[in-house]
């Protein structure tokens, strides 16, 4: 029994494979980390998208995901709004985290002849 692996429960992390979302997930909670006083997505989104180069909706997405998977925890503070703070669950995620090394890759794009190209606006002009 010393042989197995740590279950899913214990590590934090979902039964199968990543998902396509751990490379954003792992650059969000970073930028969570690094505020001082915590994350609020009303006063912080704006600027979390910009800095992660990323639009707000998909910033509200990864929050939504990251406490959906207890990876971020509200912190109450006397005198302010709830802030969210990376939990230790997410913690030990990040620490884990083969998936922070994952390429971020355009979406591929099929041109008018069928071929793979890069993703990006540019591809479909």
């Amino acid at each position: 029994m010393a042989d197995r692996p740590p279950s899913p429960a214990a590590t934090g992390r979902a039964a199968g494979p990543p998902s396509p979302l751990d490379p954003f997930l792992s650059a969000f909670l970073r930028e969570v980390d690094a505020l001082e006083r915590g994350y609020s997505p009303i006063a912080h989104i704006a600027a979390m998208a910009a800095g992660l180069e990323l639009e707000a909706p998909f910033v509200e997405t990864l929050f939504i995901s990251a406490r959906a998977r207890g990876l971020v925890a509200v912190s109450f503070e006397r005198g302010s709004r709830n802030r969210w703070r990376v939990s230790p669950r997410g913690r030990r995620w990040l620490a884990e985290g083969s998936d922070a090394a994952l390429p971020v890759a355009a979406p591929a794009v099929l041109d008018e002849g069928g071929a793979a190209g890069e993703g990006g606006p540019s591809a479909l002009a």
